[in-house]
């Protein structure tokens, strides 16, 4: 389930091509679109970040069409191992909306966390991003919980200073 392997400097033109790919094809909306996004996303992590063997699955909620989720192997909230050793917790709730006389794949929640061992008792970093459906606001809240053994980590992952993680963040919360 990991995929086909690229190696990113040899296979470019082939990579950007099945990326735009998977990112019509989930565009494009109807039930298909569940199985392109979880696709592109194995895809952008498996050269990224995954460790071999790993990989994202895709999981119908509640007997409904309508409505999957994203996690690790085991589930919605279980963690992919990464190639340094740690963990990613992976959880996106998607669903179908109406949209002009069609259907759309849209994200009603995401949440990822960053952590030093598989079952999130030493988590490094936190984000959770909730949509309310029918409206174009974004609700983004992130939180941290860094070792000071992990300060490395946080120029690593491009996260910006702590007292900026710890508060929500966006237009409606900024002064």
């Amino acid at each position: 389930m990991s995929g086909a392997r690229y190696r990113v400097t040899e296979d470019l033109d082939v990579l950007l091509g099945r990326v735009r790919q998977l990112t019509m094809a989930y565009m494009a909306g109807g039930v298909g679109s569940f199985r392109a996004f979880r696709d592109l996303v194995q895809l952008l992590l498996g050269i990224t970040v995954l460790a071999d063997g790993q990989y994202v699955r895709l999981v119908q909620q509640t007997g409904r069409q309508e409505v999957r989720a994203l996690g690790g192997p085991t589930g919605p909230t279980s963690a992919v191992r990464l190639r340094n050793g740690h963990w990613l917790r992976v959880a996106v709730d998607l669903y179908l909306a109406e949209h002009e006389g069609t259907t759309r794949l849209e994200v009603r929640k995401s949440s990822f966390q960053y952590q030093a061992d598989q079952d999130g008792q030493r988590e490094v970093f936190a984000s959770t991003t909730c949509v309310n459906p029918g409206t174009p606001r974004i609700r983004r809240l992130t939180s941290t919980c860094m070792a000071p053994s992990m300060s490395s980590a946080r120029y690593l992952l491009g996260l910006p200073s702590p007292e900026c993680i710890s508060r929500p963040t966006g237009p409606r919360w900024r002064r």
